[in-house]
């Protein structure tokens, strides 16, 4: 605590006052113009008495009593309203942006390195089963069923377990395809599919697995970009599965057939779909 004179200052009990941050706080008085106050720079001090004073008026024994129903209610006042307009200012000077918390949520993906699947070149680090065609044309990858409608699958040679996996595709119709993903064998994976199923209807979207067929159905086609790219969003956290397509939610489920596996694209047979191509241009992964 040190001492300063202020000039203009009653002598009273308690002063309120200002500081350079404009908040208020008690500044106690300490004999005939003096104040014993904080330690800290004022940038604007309003003093309001508050107490009793201890000078006496000229030429009588009473003591001069401030009106604490007036007097402090308004320097209270005056004080609120100087320190709001401060803060104002200073508030209009902090850079704009979304907080803290909230910049850390969006840059945890960011922060993890993505893998490119598709190298847009060749089919490196991809490994094929049964008679479907494949090839890397102009930076896409085509698949399509093989001699006599020959089906096949196309996948990873890596596995893996929890992700965000984005595809970018379209199809020659009608089609019969999807996404695989943690695939383990035929019976033990999961797809997302890409087709127009009869029964029950469904659409591109819809989350396949096998032995359980529809895991969830998405039940509009206006979702779909039918002579267009499409984009499918899947992420996959332990047993649950969310899906969108074209940014909208189509499955929010949870189930345990697989843990972990490779990703994949399945050609379906059937003389119905020989004349389909699934057309991608982006397979992309974020590990979790």
């Amino acid at each position: 605590m040190t001492d300063h004179p202020v000039e203009g200052v009653p002598e009273c009990d308690i002063v309120y006052a200002i500081s350079a941050h404009c908040d208020p706080f008690f500044v106690f008085s300490k004999g005939r113009n003096r104040l014993a106050m904080n330690s800290i720079s004022f940038g604007c001090v309003v003093p309001i008495c508050w107490g009793s004073p201890r000078s006496r008026a000229v030429g009588t024994d009473r003591k001069i009593r401030p009106s604490r129903s007036v007097v402090a209610p308004i320097g209270m006042c005056l004080l609120l309203l100087l320190g709001l307009v401060t803060r104002g200012q200073a508030a209009q000077r902090q850079p704009v942006g979304p907080p803290a918390k909230a910049r850390s949520a969006e840059s945890s993906e960011s922060t993890t390195k993505p893998i490119y699947l598709f190298n847009g070149k060749d089919l490196t680090g991809w490994q094929q089963l049964g008679g479907a065609h494949w090839e890397v044309r102009d930076g896409l990858l085509i698949g399509r069923q093989g001699p006599d409608g020959a089906a096949g699958d196309l996948l990873t040679a890596a596995s893996f377990d929890n992700f965000r996996l984005l595809v970018t595709y379209k199809v020659h119709w009608p089609a019969n395809t999807g996404i695989w993903y943690r695939y383990q064998s035929p019976s033990q994976a999961y797809q997302a599919d890409i087709l127009e199923y009869k029964d029950p209807i469904a659409y591109s979207g819809s989350l396949y697995c096998p032995g359980k067929l529809f895991l969830a159905i998405n039940k509009d086609p206006k979702l779909v970009h039918r002579e267009g790219w499409n984009r499918l969003d899947l992420r996959v956290e332990g047993d649950r599965h969310t899906l969108r397509l074209n940014g909208v939610q189509v499955a929010d489920v949870h189930d345990r057939t697989s843990d972990h596996g490779k990703i994949g694209v399945q050609v379906h047979p059937g003389k119905v779909f020989e004349g389909m191509q699934v057309i991608i241009k982006e397979i992309t992964l974020w590990p979790h």
